[in-house]
C-alpha cells in the first residue's frame, strides 16, 4: 500500500476487554495495530491509515451485530490523532439492516471537538453480495445518506 500511496485501513478488533487506569484494552490493541499498519514509519505513513470502527461483540448487544463504542472510538481518535471511518454495516448487521442509514447519520454528526467529527468518513456495504448478505443498503438508501449528510457536512474524497 505505501509503495503505490494507497489508502489503508485497519478494522478494530471486536473485543472490548477491560480498562486499566485510563486506557482500554480495545484503545491498547488500536494503537498496536496503527503501529503494525505503519510499519513502523513514522514519517509519512500516518496520513495513509485509516482505522475502521466496527463494534464490538459483548454481551448486552442486543440487535447489534457487533455494538458501537463511539466513546471508545473518539479516545483513539483523540490519543493517536489517526483518520477514523465507521463501519455501520458490520455494527448494525442483518438484524438491523433497516436502520443502517441512520446509525450512520448519527455517527457522522459526532464530535470530539467544536471543530472536528469524530469520524472522518464510512466504509459501508451496497448493493448485494452473496457474503454478509442482509447487511447492504440499496443504491437509492445510498444517494438518501449522501443527501442527508450533505446537508452538515462536506462530502469528498481524501485531501
Amino acid at each position: 500500500a505505501r509503495r503505490h500511496g494507497w489508502f489503508h485501513g485497519i478494522k478494530n478488533g471486536k473485543w472490548l476487554g477491560e480498562t486499566q487506569g485510563k486506557v482500554s484494552s480495545l484503545e491498547k490493541t488500536w494503537e498496536g495495530l496503527e503501529s503494525y499498519g505503519m510499519g513502523g514509519d513514522t514519517e509519512g505513513g500516518h496520513e495513509k491509515l485509516i482505522m475502521i470502527h466496527r463494534g464490538v461483540d459483548v454481551a448486552g448487544k442486543g440487535a447489534y451485530r457487533n455494538l458501537p463504542v463511539h466513546e471508545e472510538a473518539a479516545h483513539v481518535k483523540k490519543r493517536l490523532g489517526t483518520r477514523l471511518f465507521f463501519d455501520p454495516s458490520h455494527t448494525c448487521g442483518p438484524r438491523l439492516r433497516s436502520r443502517i442509514v441512520e446509525e450512520t447519520i448519527k455517527a457522522l454528526r459526532m464530535v470530539v471537538d467544536e471543530d472536528e467529527y469524530l469520524y472522518d468518513g464510512i466504509l459501508i456495504e451496497v448493493g448485494d453480495s452473496l457474503t454478509d448478505t442482509e447487511q447492504h443498503i440499496t443504491l437509492t438508501e445510498l444517494y438518501e445518506l449522501c443527501s442527508a449528510v450533505a446537508q452538515f457536512r462536506d462530502l469528498g474524497g481524501p485531501k
